[in-house]
């Protein structure tokens, strides 16, 4: 299969939309992350315009892969830079394949690039193995969990 990795443009916002819809519904969640089309635009319009944010295209122009993360100063010392990534996703049809490693490789060349620590997380109903991780030199950190109330 045949796919490119670019800067996410405006043109993707509905691709994008449809994509970060399966990846809520992927995770069990008790709160919609969705609250409509005009909302998602203009935050995820943000996200393309003032963050880091891939796509994967496959030959026909859909959206197969997507990546996001922003910079932040530490929120104790500003002089530290740390890169976050916000989400990852591979269509499920396109799992197994390198879109995802090759989404991630790109990222964290950027993270690399503009930042001091890169912060990356996988979700407990994840599909990568942490190994993914691990032997791109990131080490565990702490743990994280979610209440929904």
């Amino acid at each position: 299969m045949e796919y490119v990795i670019r800067k996410a443009q405006s043109d993707d916002l509905g691709q994008i939309i449809v994509q970060l819809k399966r990846l809520e519904s992927f995770v069990d969640m008790k709160h919609s992350l969705y609250s409509g089309n005009e909302d998602a635009e203009l935050i995820i319009g943000q996200l393309i315009k003032n963050n880091y944010f891939l796509v994967a295209i496959n030959e026909s122009q859909d959206i197969i892969g997507l990546i996001a993360g922003l910079l932040s100063p530490h929120f104790l010392n500003k002089k530290i830079m740390t890169f976050i990534q916000l989400f990852w996703w591979v269509r499920e049809d396109m799992r197994g394949t390198k879109i995802g490693g090759g989404l991630l490789d790109l990222c964290v060349k950027y993270g690399k690039e503009n930042a001091d620590y890169l912060v990356f997380g996988l979700g407990p109903e994840s599909t990568v193995d942490k190994n993914v991780l691990l032997s791109r030199g990131f080490k565990p950190g702490e743990s994280h969990y979610v209440m929904e109330i």
